[in-house]
């Protein structure tokens, strides 16, 4: 397991979040950053990108970091943020 910090940058303001990765996982987090971002299934197609990012957070057990980036780019409180990435998962992580 490696430690892997991610700088983000977006109009309302830049975010730092350190992640524990294998490296197996590298590759699908280097693909994030240049804007690629598969979507598992064909109902995931047509949701925004933030939401098929925080798709991918959630297939890898970050649900507090999903909250985190939801936070950031929406301005929405964490309890807030919190209910909508829980209503994500359970849509679309069965």
């Amino acid at each position: 397991m490696s430690k892997v910090n991610i700088q983000i940058n977006g109009s309302k303001g830049n975010i730092s979040m350190g992640f524990d990765i294998l490296p197996d996982d590298l590759l699908e987090l280097l693909t994030l950053g240049q804007k690629v971002v598969s979507a598992e299934n064909e109902a995931e197609l047509g949701l925004p990108e933030l939401d098929r990012e925080l798709l991918v957070l959630l297939r890898k057990g970050q649900s507090l970091n999903a909250v985190k980036v939801k936070r950031h780019y929406s301005g929405m409180g964490f309890r807030e943020a919190k209910n909508y990435v829980d209503e994500l998962k359970a849509k679309y992580l069965k």
